[in-house]
């Protein structure tokens, strides 16, 4: 938020260099980031009255101007085709210096002695362009500095407001840190209303907790002109444009006291019955910037009789809307239940300035007080009368009329801290806050209820406020505490140093994802999902059950931008219905980059599946862990490939899966590569690996091998192969292996040959040849009765 310093000077003495300011706002808080200094060069620049306007000579488009400064004429030559006579307009006389830094002197234009020059808002700093002279209003005096006049020198502090500070959202909320920080004394604007016996028939219901307070006014015989230049500058400072002295003076009030208001044209208000309730049903209606907007049940609106006229603590309808011409207004101030209004700004994609200070939590004392100031404006600069008939709503027993005590003990506190502060000195920094001291507690102010919660919120205060540098540092005294690492981050730090370290991309994705992604790749049912009930765009409405959703809407990105091959990998948390798991999950999508210069060389390139598969059984062996693939007969995801689909098993326990994306998927994503998904539970993992390791010795004796050579049709698969092996080979059998594979045309055709080799050996004896042969002619008997094969 901006912060210009003369308007802060308003409230508070400024006595510090702007440096010393900003960095004593930093160390409290409150991060300047950055500060602008505004009209430095400008010099010498006066108002003055354009007493006659003659047609130059020599030139067509030229004018010869007669100024008068309240003492002497100046003859000024100027090509400004906006300026009559009687104007007053900003003069720059020899010796001025304008915003872009260029110097005014005297010269001759065609022949005619120009002294000086007529200003535009872009000469003087206000506007980068501009189509003509800047017209003051008449009543501009002559003479004067228009540069101190207009605020056209001002230092303007940018400062990042924290979710929980909501009080520095305004002039005075910041004006109160500074007078607290630097030890200054602080003030509030003095307002004097004067009221008139003025009938109106508005009336005010609150029908919901959501706004515990509203309070209307109604201000009658308004001149809606052009506010003040001052307030215009100052707004403009703000980034805020100047609209009309209503809207402005509104908006003013919400910079200077944190506190929104809304005014509603009188004219437009046809039954005056204003309802603060939550919407029973789906309505619609037009706000302020002309949207047509559809409001869901349980938003809450203000209602004239069966009409929406505004969604509360958002913005205005367009029904109702104040106009150049409006006259009469029905003035709004309330406080607004900070969830409900950033829950219905979320929904309708609305924040407003409106909008973030009640997300924040004002105060609802400062609502009466936002009120008067502002009628107290409208009476001094529009010529309104104010009807002493004020319209209040009010819930007496809502929680923020109720005043927040927190326990203070100065002991505790020193301890919390290791400080040693005075009583004095904490009452010094808490007083200007609007803490009140009393026996044993401590009264918080009504602007700070919402971040002031417990003790050590005290604590931080006056950390803050006394200077984090003033607390002496001390070793602590208690022993450190003995660490340990937790057995899941070191499983996630050695699965990311492997995957790196052999050519994947670590990514970090959001955890919620779109709903229609979940529905597309079928991850369940809706009644299985954990939907958000606040989230921030339906694009990441719901936590993720799957690493899936999150991966290839990345691949997709860089398909679009002729990246096609990737390999990437994410290490994050899946979210169930009652439990979450730590997952991992790697997607390669295209081919691999090997620079192929032979057919063999380029096959082994796109053979992603392979590549994935053979690095995730390293993966497993790195940990100790043998692992098996498995086919997945049930498929029951539409993500699946319904062939080329696996389940990861270490004996019993199911850690995983491998799969190619079902092509119907990748056309959604319009990824034209094939990707191929593994995910491993890393939760489930993690109870495989922290097994306690039994060591066996080695056997003594000699080990003997035995070979299968076997013609196996194409469409056996290897793990077939090994499931029967597995199953019938001779407890002696210690290790068994592929030592070739050979395809060739003496072959039967759709076959090829497999060689497996089989390591026998015994703890306790030495084997025999006969032993031997007969436990390995069993297994291969078993083999051609089991499969389609042949030994050869």
């Amino acid at each position: 938020m901006k912060f210009p310093l003369s308007w802060l000077r308003d409230y508070v003495t400024i006595n510090c260099s702007v440096d010393d300011l900003m960095d004593k706002l930093t160390m409290a808080g409150l991060e300047v980031e950055q500060s602008d200094s505004i009209g430095d060069s400008l010099t010498g620049i006066i108002t003055g009255r354009i007493d006659s306007i003659t047609k130059h000579p020599d030139a067509d488009k030229l004018v010869i101007t007669s100024i008068f400064d309240g003492k002497n004429h100046h003859q000024i030559v100027t090509g400004a085709a906006n300026i009559s006579e009687g104007d007053i307009v900003p003069v720059s006389l020899p010796g001025a210096v304008l915003a872009n830094g260029m110097a005014i002197k005297s010269t001759q234009l065609r022949g005619v002695q120009s002294d000086g020059m007529l200003c535009s808002e872009a000469e003087c700093g206000i506007t980068e362009e501009s189509s003509g002279i800047w017209i003051l209003p008449p009543d501009t005096a002559l003479g004067i500095d228009f540069v101190s006049f207009a605020m056209l020198k001002d230092v303007v502090l940018d400062i990042s407001i924290l979710p929980n500070r909501g009080d520095c959202q305004s002039m005075i909320g910041l004006a109160r840190e500074i007078a607290a920080i630097t030890n200054q004394s602080f003030s509030l604007p003095s307002i004097t209303l004067k009221e008139s016996a003025i009938n109106h028939s508005y009336t005010v219901t609150s029908n919901s907790d959501l706004c515990p307070l509203y309070v209307g006014r109604y201000v009658t015989s308004l001149t809606n002109g052009k506010s003040p230049l001052w307030m215009q500058r100052r707004l403009q400072l703000c980034g805020i444009r100047p609209i009309s002295t209503i809207v402005d003076i509104t908006n003013y009030v919400l910079l200077e006291t944190g506190h929104p208001l809304h005014a509603f044209d009188d004219r437009l208000c046809h039954k005056k019955t204003f309802t603060i309730q939550e919407a029973s049903e789906p309505t619609s209606m037009t706000t302020l910037d002309g949207q047509s907007r559809t409001l869901s049940k349980q938003q809450l609106l203000i209602m004239e009789a069966d009409k929406p006229v505004a969604v509360a603590g958002i913005m205005g309808g367009q029904d109702t809307e104040v106009s150049i011409d409006t006259s009469d207004i029905f003035l709004e101030a309330a406080y607004f239940d900070p969830t409900s209004v950033r829950r219905t700004a979320t929904s309708l994609g609305l924040r407003t300035e409106s909008s973030i200070r009640f997300e924040k939590g004002v105060a609802a004392d400062t609502v009466d007080y936002a009120s008067q100031r502002a009628c107290a404006l409208l009476i001094e600069l529009a010529g309104g009368a104010l009807s002493k008939n004020v319209v209040i709503s009010k819930h007496d027993k809502h929680p923020c009329f109720q005043q927040k005590l927190i326990p203070f003990s100065l002991t505790q506190l020193n301890t919390f801290l290791g400080s040693n502060v005075s009583q004095k000195q904490v009452e010094t920094v808490l007083t200007p806050l609007g803490f009140i001291f009393n026996k044993d507690t401590l009264s918080v102010p009504s602007w700070r209820s919402h971040d002031i919660t417990e003790w050590p919120c005290i604590a931080e205060e006056i950390a803050r406020l006394i200077g984090f540098d003033a607390i002496q540092s001390t070793l602590p005294n208690s022993l450190p505490i003995q660490d340990t690492d937790d057995p899941i981050v070191d499983l996630i730090e050695s699965a990311q140093d492997f995957f790196v370290s052999n050519g994947f991309n670590e990514v970090n994705s959001y955890p919620m994802i779109a709903e229609n992604d979940l529905t597309i790749m079928d991850l369940g049912t809706k009644e299985t999902w954990n939907e958000l009930a606040n989230p921030i765009s339906p694009q990441l409405s719901v936590m993720r059950p799957s690493l899936l959703p999150s991966l290839l809407p990345l691949i997709a990105y860089h398909t679009t931008r002729q990246l096609p091959n990737q390999a990437i990998f994410e290490v994050g948390r899946t979210f169930h219905k009652d439990y979450e798991l730590t997952s991992l999950a790697i997607a390669i999508s295209g081919k691999r980059d090997l620079s192929a210069y032979t057919p063999a060389e380029r096959e082994l390139e796109t053979d992603i599946f392979g590549y994935l598969s053979h690095t995730c059984t390293r993966f497993f062996q790195q940990l100790g862990l043998s692992v098996t693939l498995k086919p997945d007969s049930k498929h029951s995801s539409k993500w699946k490939h319904p062939h080329l689909n696996y389940l990861i098993y270490s004996n019993k326990t199911c850690l995983g899966g491998l799969s190619h994306i079902h092509p119907t998927i990748l056309d959604h994503y319009c990824i034209k590569e094939p990707v191929v998904y593994l995910d491993i539970n890393l939760t489930a993992l993690l109870d495989r690996i922290n097994q306690p390791k039994t060591y066996q010795p080695f056997s003594r004796y000699p080990s003997i091998r035995r070979d299968i050579a076997l013609c196996v049709p194409d469409t056996l698969s290897f793990n077939d192969i090994m499931d029967v092996v597995t199953k019938f080979k001779h407890k002696s059998v210690l290790k068994t292996g592929v030592f070739d594979v050979f395809e060739s045309e003496t072959l039967a055709p759709y076959t090829r040959s497999i060689g497996i080799y089989l390591i026998y050996q015994s703890m306790t004896e030495t084997l025999s040849d006969d032993t031997v042969n007969a436990n390995h002619q069993r297994l291969c008997d078993r083999l051609t009765e089991s499969l389609p094969i042949q030994i050869r």
